[in-house]
């Protein structure tokens, strides 16, 4: 069966959703077949029946469909479901279907509500850090652009958040049904009707509809004139960042919070102060409070604590302390504005997601790392960033926001900084990650199919959240693996470019030990018997002649100068003189002692430098012996770093473990459903 209005027609069947006033159905444009939501007002006022108000299908919602209508045409934000049209139902078959019905067409999002996405099994202990901040930034901005209109929406929750994705899979998120918003007047700062959703009210209003504590009904309308703080709705949007957060309602009745509103009410009343959830943990049994999220939150410790801080502000029971609108975008905006890094620290094998103040230095990310490692202040850190060495700067930090708008991409789970250092490991330390398994409700009530599915829910999502670790790891596994290759050949470049500069300095160095080595050679020539000496004079520069002793070798060989006493420490009377025949200077020295003080001073300031590049050359050759089998060829060629965590032998048992927990997870899903069909 199908309806249509002028412009658009949907089946019945293709229901969205349903509300106390309203159904919603996926619709098309006749003319371009564009996608559409519908939202079908049940009865107008023409349509009323003498029963008057007594009977939900008979009931007058034409001032809520009016209402809504003029909040939305008057409204244009990107995060804000968009109006389209309002035309009258035209039903194809007038005798079955009631007339005078009005249809509101609204933007169609195709990704269902946030309800629908915290539903999946993936999902149950909460979303992930950038989903979270997705939801968070983009319904805050909702709000923010609302309160600039002087309204307030009245029934935050998850259902009336839907999710739209475009082509290029970019996700987001819009706040929908403005049917109960209210305009706030000038001066006004309360407002008296009782709206919303139970589980998302403030204890205010929950204390007015649950007027009688003997029964489990619900006040619909007030008996007695009572004012709500327009800044209950900030109650509404914490619980549901909370439920975000955590896959859970923050306080909760062991038999639920619609089959037992007593101990809801309960929970309400006694809420302590700071405290941000409460759980009955058994039938009767005492509450459990806390004023932190559960240690199987998915988020980051940097943006847990920010949330908890937020939450316990938001979620306050005591009116008077009431988180103030003009605050709470106050804080919002400060954490919007922190730069977000993820980065992988290799010595401790952990991916850490960390919230930084724009106007930081980067050696706060530095500092971070230290004290992770409990290394010292003084130990160097090197950065990869897309399997490409990234060099930071120490000697000229800079702040946080320049060095992220400066990386080609911003930093993701996927795509971390990767951060290694040379300092020692601590044996006593574990550096293996562990998997945190959360704990599983007890099934609520036996030989009851409903309660069965909801306890088979928390079993296949606990399933999800171990194959979502273990999935997790074994991308840092990767990750570290591709890192360490990058690591290993910009060790094997870097060595290699210090050896050929090492080795270009030897060159030079062994010229000097060549003609030490002359030299001696020489002194040991002058030092034997010549068969016959002929005497070469050298003229000095004070015209005095100086004569240097040849000395002719029997064999025919080229002559040998005598000049080995110029690197020996020793100065003897002979030699200071050139020849045996030159006259001894006692006095002062001439020109070619000059010259042999100068040679010897040379050779002697360069022995030591020799002898520590030749000590650095043969460390080099152990190193490339030791780390690389005493080759320096293609990284291909070799295995990377032995004895890793990242290892081959070390990566596949994860493997082994994800394809198990997959098995698990269909067996899982298969009762799931079985359980499904039959509640």
């Amino acid at each position: 069966m199908s309806e249509e209005t002028t412009n658009y027609l949907w089946a019945v069947q293709d229901i969205l959703g349903h509300g106390a006033t309203s159904s919603v159905y996926k619709a098309y444009n006749k003319s371009t077949g564009e996608l559409v939501a519908a939202k079908v007002y049940q009865v107008s006022s023409s349509a009323r029946t003498p029963g008057g108000e007594k009977e939900n299908r008979n009931r007058d919602y034409r001032p809520i469909l009016d209402h809504e209508l003029d909040i939305l045409k008057s409204t244009d934000h990107p995060n804000i479901v968009r109006y389209i049209a309002l035309e009258p139902v035209v039903p194809l078959e007038p005798s079955r279907a009631p007339a005078d019905r009005e249809a509101l067409f609204i933007e169609y999002c195709n990704g269902g509500s946030l309800n629908n996405v915290l539903e999946l099994p993936e999902n149950r202990y909460g979303l992930m850090e950038d989903e979270f901040m997705l939801v968070f930034k983009q319904i805050t901005n909702a709000l923010k652009y609302l309160h600039t209109k002087n309204t307030i929406h009245r029934d935050i929750k998850p259902d009336n958040i839907m999710l739209s994705i475009n082509i290029n899979g970019e996700r987001t998120y819009k706040l929908a049904d403005l049917g109960v918003a209210r305009l706030i007047n000038e001066g006004e700062n309360a407002f008296t009707t009782l709206v919303g959703t139970e589980e998302y009210i403030h204890p205010d209003l929950y204390r007015a509809a649950v007027h009688d504590n003997k029964t489990n009904a619900l006040r619909t309308a007030l008996q007695t004139r009572v004012d709500f703080p327009f800044e209950v709705d900030l109650w509404s949007l914490g619980v549901t960042l909370y439920q975000c957060a955590t896959g859970e309602l923050p306080f909760q009745p062991f038999a639920g919070t619609r089959k037992d509103r007593a101990v809801m009410k309960r929970i309400l009343d006694t809420k302590p102060a700071g405290c941000i959830s409460g759980v009955e943990n058994s039938p009767g049994g005492d509450i459990k409070w806390s004023n932190s999220l559960p240690e199987s939150c998915r988020l980051s410790k940097d943006l847990k604590k920010e949330l908890e801080n937020l939450l316990r502000r938001v979620m306050e029971s005591d009116r008077n302390k009431l988180m103030r609108f003009r605050e709470f975008f106050t804080e919002t905006d400060r954490i919007f504005n922190l730069m977000r890094i993820y980065y992988l620290n290799l010595k401790r094998f952990t991916l850490t997601c960390s919230y930084f103040v724009p106007t930081q230095s980067i050696t706060e990310l530095f500092d971070q790392l230290r004290r992770q490692n409990r290394d010292n202040n003084d130990e160097e850190y090197f950065c990869l960033f897309q399997n490409m060495p990234y060099p930071i700067s120490k000697t000229k930090p800079m702040s946080i926001k320049t060095f992220c708008e400066q990386l080609p991409i911003p930093t993701s789970r996927e795509t971390p900084l990767v951060f290694y250092t040379f300092s020692p490991i601590d044996i006593k330390d574990s550096y293996c990650p562990t998997v945190f398994i959360p704990d599983v409700k007890s099934i609520r009530q036996y030989n009851d199919v409903a309660a069965a599915y909801d306890w088979s829910n928390d079993m296949v999502g606990n399933f999800f959240y171990l194959k979502t670790q273990l999935i997790e790891y074994q991308n840092i596994l990767k990750t570290a693996q591709c890192s360490t290759t990058i690591m290993q050949q910009q060790l094997k470049s870097n060595l290699l470019e210090f050896l050929c500069s090492i080795r270009s300095k030897l060159i030079v160095f062994r010229a000097i030990e060549e003609l030490k080595y002359i030299l001696d050679q020489m002194d040991i020539n002058a030092n034997s018997q010549p068969p016959a000496s002929n005497n070469v004079s050298m003229s000095s520069n004070n015209g005095s002649t100086a004569s240097v002793k040849i000395i002719q070798p029997a064999n025919g060989e080229a002559p040998s100068i005598g000049f080995s006493h110029l690197y020996n420490n020793s100065t003897s009377s002979e030699s200071n003189s050139l020849s045996p025949a030159s006259p001894r200077r006692t006095s002062t020295a001439s020109p070619m002692q000059l010259i042999q003080q100068s040679i010897r001073i040379y050779l002697r300031s360069y022995h030591q430098p020799y002898e520590q590049i030749k000590k650095c050359e043969q460390d080099i050759l152990e190193i490339i012996e030791k780390q690389f089998n005493g080759k320096l060829g293609m990284i291909d060629d070799q295995q990377p770093f032995d004895n890793t965590l990242w290892s081959p032998h070390c990566t596949k048992p994860y493997s082994a473990w994800v394809q198990r927990a997959d098995k698990f997870l269909k067996d899982l899903n298969d009762l799931n459903d079985s359980f499904r069909k039959v509640s």
